[in-house]
């Protein structure tokens, strides 16, 4: 077992928001395809589109002008911002964090669950600085990759525990799903979690369940030594991540 951590733009980074254009939106048959699917984008369906996608870094925090020299960092976050004029759209999926090419040079290498790099072209609204950026998007296999035989669960309903499950209880992630639709059907609003995550592969980086991105201590450790702009790392303690068990 070893330490894992939260990598995420700080919060000086995060006054520089990321978006993209309605325009550019509305220019992507792609993305109008998905938005007419049961009214919602889907996660997977973003992993078809393979060309680049025009962005824009604009700077929000009008009353903290010492921030504003802060610009291009090594990761940012797709937030969009509706103060914008016109406004910027947010990501449309859930599972992507945007990294400088460096970062993604670095990250490539590693052991990532199912992955991809989208490039991104973003360009920085105050002085149209242009720069190339990737966006990481991990699959969604937080629970169908776990080791069901090693792990508790805990059924809550607004943080109240509801139930609790000894390991071998939930078998599979077959059974994890339908015990899930079995407890929400008695427990509106319920959710089943896993009391730690453990994965017989070795990973680098994942996705924990609060869909943040977390990355090994030996990862850690090298983007320390990377010296990296507008990012932080922090220990990740809600919860244990195992990988590469055996």
């Amino acid at each position: 077992m070893s330490d894992f951590y939260i990598i995420a733009p700080t919060r000086e980074s995060r006054q520089w928001a990321l978006g993209i254009t309605k325009g550019e939106y509305n220019s992507i048959e792609h993305f109008g395809r998905i938005k007419s699917m049961e009214g919602r984008d889907s996660v997977n369906e973003f992993w078809q589109l393979m060309r680049p996608i025009n962005l824009k870094l604009w700077f929000k925090d009008f009353e903290n002008s010492n921030l504003k020299n802060l610009g291009y960092a090594d990761i940012h976050e797709w937030t969009g911002d509706i103060m914008h004029d016109p406004p910027l759209i947010g990501r449309p999926i859930s599972f992507m964090v945007i990294l400088s090419e460096r970062v993604k040079d670095y990250l490539q290498e590693l052991d990532i669950p199912s992955h991809q790099f989208h490039q991104f072209n973003v360009i920085k609204e105050d002085d149209q600085e242009e720069r190339i950026y990737y966006g990481l998007q991990v699959v969604n296999e937080i629970y169908s990759r776990l080791v069901y035989s090693e792990i508790t669960f805990t059924l809550e309903k607004r943080k109240e525990i509801i139930k609790t499950y000894d390991k071998g209880e939930i078998g599979s992630y077959k059974d994890y799903l339908a015990e899930q639709a079995a407890m929400r059907e008695r427990f509106r609003l319920s959710s089943l979690k896993p009391d730690k995550l453990v994965y017989k592969e070795h990973f680098d980086l994942l996705l924990n369940d609060e869909a943040r991105f977390v990355v090994s201590q030996k990862v850690r450790n090298t983007l320390l030594q990377m010296d990296l702009s507008g990012v932080e790392i922090t220990k990740y303690d809600k919860k244990e991540i195992i990988t590469g068990f055996d």
